[in-house]
This record gives structure tokens, C-alpha cells and sequence, in this order.
């Protein structure tokens, strides 16, 4: 049975922050348990070609998942406040954004989609 009153996206915005020199993305909590994305949640994550976007795709996505190269990933955390942690200069290069600076208000803010199979990241457009 389907539950009618989880959304089929949920659209949030992050800051990028920086850990150890790194650019750094954490994603935590009620945004990610409304979707599904549960400790465990086994998933892959795909750059994409132009640049413009980072993808976070969930084994439950079946041929996407299996198509994307590269060891899998798991949620962290614990079950009321699951955690995906992206910590890597990655995030800037694949998505064409200025490196953050440590304690700035101002660093690149992102755009992030959630749906019970992936995750999209993108620049955040005004």
C-alpha cells in the first residue's frame, strides 16, 4: 500500500561547509527519513558530465543504480537522525562553486532534492 501523504520530492537548500580543508555537505534528519533514506540505505553517486549536478542514487532504483560505477556508500547515523556526509573538494569541481570558507555565512548555498530514490544536488539558482 502506498502512503498518500509522503510527498514525492522534497526540496531543501544546505550550505556547503568545509572539514579538514575540504568542502563538505551534510545532509541529516527529517528531510531524509520522510523520503526513506533510513540508516543503511545502500547508494551510489554520480557525477554528472557538464558539471552541474551530483546524484545520489539508491540500490532501490534498480538499472540506474546498477549502471553507476564505483564502490557503494551507506547512510549513517542512527535510526531518528540518519546522516550522509560528502566530504571532498569533489562537490566544488562537480558543481562549478567557489571553495567554502571555514565559519562564512556567505559559502555557496546548494539546492537538494530528495525523492525515495535519489538525491539531487545543484547550484542554487536565486
Amino acid at each position: 500500500m502506498t502512503d498518500t501523504n509522503q510527498p514525492s520530492v522534497l526540496t531543501t537548500s544546505l550550505r556547503l561547509g568545509l572539514n579538514k580543508s575540504k568542502a563538505r555537505l551534510w545532509i541529516e534528519g527529517t528531510p531524509l527519513t520522510t523520503m526513506g533514506w533510513v540508516r543503511g540505505t545502500v547508494f551510489k553517486v554520480r557525477h554528472s558530465p557538464d558539471f552541474s549536478m551530483l546524484q545520489y542514487v539508491a540500490e532501490s532504483h534498480g538499472g540506474a543504480y546498477s549502471d553507476i560505477p564505483g564502490r557503494p556508500r551507506r547512510v549513517a547515523g542512527t535510526s531518528t537522525r540518519p546522516i550522509i556526509d560528502t566530504n571532498t573538494n569533489d562537490l566544488v569541481t562537480t558543481l562549478g562553486v567557489p571553495m567554502p570558507v571555514k565559519g562564512a555565512k556567505d559559502n555557496p548555498q546548494l539546492a537538494i532534492r530528495i525523492t525515495p530514490t535519489q538525491i539531487i544536488i545543484s547550484r542554487w539558482e536565486d
